[in-house]
């Protein structure tokens, strides 16, 4: 479990933990809509999900979310996906889920490099990243939704660079 002052994230042990969230995220069209506009499924199969590892995000000791970190070993590299209930979003959570997954993927895991990908209507989002990571490029007009093309933007954060970080005063404020 790693957890700041108010944020944990925990473990999921089995799916079932992660049911009834998903059922309430398949009605959130604002969370499908950053998720993946155009189709959403969520893993059925959790034990064939190898590189997939889950963590219920908690605020408070409340169900706030998930986070999502999807592991290529070979490549030593990660992926994450952070997603908040409606109550939860742009309070912060999503800010310290993203630092406490960089903590787990480089300290605990030891890879080398942080990827994600945020669609360009989900300015909270593209924030929290900007904060942290490097913008390594743009996929233009890549999905349509609400009537209108959005691009495709693509974060990435190497592991020198996140040590770099941690030296900050911004990154010893979240660790408060």
């Amino acid at each position: 479990m790693f957890k700041s002052k108010h944020i944990e994230l925990e473990t999921v042990a089995n799916i079932s933990e992660l049911t009834e969230l998903f059922k309430e995220f398949a009605n959130d069209l604002e969370y499908r809509a950053n998720i993946c506009p155009n189709y959403i499924s969520f893993d059925t199969d959790y034990k064939n999900t190898w590189n997939k590892e889950y963590f219920l995000i908690k605020y408070k000791m409340k169900l706030a979310g998930y986070l999502l970190i999807d592991v290529y070993r070979y490549d030593r590299t990660a992926s994450i996906t952070v997603a908040l209930k409606k109550t939860y979003r742009k309070i912060g959570i999503g800010l310290y889920s993203t630092f406490l997954a960089c903590q787990y993927i480089f300290d605990f895991l030891g890879l080398e490099k942080i990827e994600t990908t945020v669609f360009e209507y989900n300015g909270t989002s593209l924030k929290i990243n900007h904060k942290f990571m490097k913008l390594e490029g743009c996929r233009r007009k890549t999905i349509y939704w609400k009537g209108k093309y959005w691009d495709k933007y693509l974060f990435g954060l190497l592991k020198e660079e996140y040590k770099e970080l941690i030296k900050s005063k911004y990154f010893k404020f979240l660790t408060k």
